[in-house]
C-alpha cells in the first residue's frame, strides 16, 4: 500500500512540476498563451492544455511511470476529437528515455524534454 501512495504523491508532484516549467517557458516567450485543464463527462482528462493566440492547442498528460501504454492517451484522443483541426499535438510526458509515436499527432516523451 505504501508504494501506491508514494507513486500517487510522485504523480501529483510531477504534474505540478510540469505545470511550473510550462508556465516559465510561456512567460518568457513574448506570445499570448492560455492554460487549461480538460475533463469530459466521462471523467477522462488531460492535465494541461496549452492554447496559443491563434487557437492552436497542445495537450499534455503527465505520467509518473517509466512506461507508457495506448490507454494513457485516452483523454488526449478525446480532446483531439473535441477540438478538430485546432488540436496540433498531444504528449504524454513520462519518466522514460525515448520519444515514441502513438499515431495521430500523439507522442510519448521524457519529462526531460522540457529542457531540450
Amino acid at each position: 500500500m505504501r508504494a501506491d501512495k508514494d507513486r500517487a504523491v510522485f504523480g501529483a508532484m510531477a504534474e505540478t512540476f510540469v505545470f511550473a516549467e510550462v508556465l516559465k517557458h510561456i512567460s518568457c516567450s513574448g506570445e499570448n498563451y492560455a492554460l487549461y485543464h480538460y475533463r469530459d463527462k466521462d471523467q477522462d482528462e488531460v492535465d494541461l492544455v496549452i492554447e496559443n493566440g491563434r487557437g492552436a492547442l497542445i495537450g499534455l498528460e503527465v505520467k509518473a511511470g517509466a512506461a507508457v501504454q495506448a490507454g494513457d492517451f485516452k483523454g488526449l484522443r478525446k480532446l483531439a476529437g473535441a477540438c478538430g483541426d485546432d488540436f496540433r499535438q498531444g504528449l504524454v510526458l513520462y519518466d522514460g528515455k525515448m520519444v515514441l509515436s502513438f499515431g495521430g499527432r500523439l507522442f510519448a516523451a521524457p519529462i526531460s524534454c522540457l529542457w531540450t
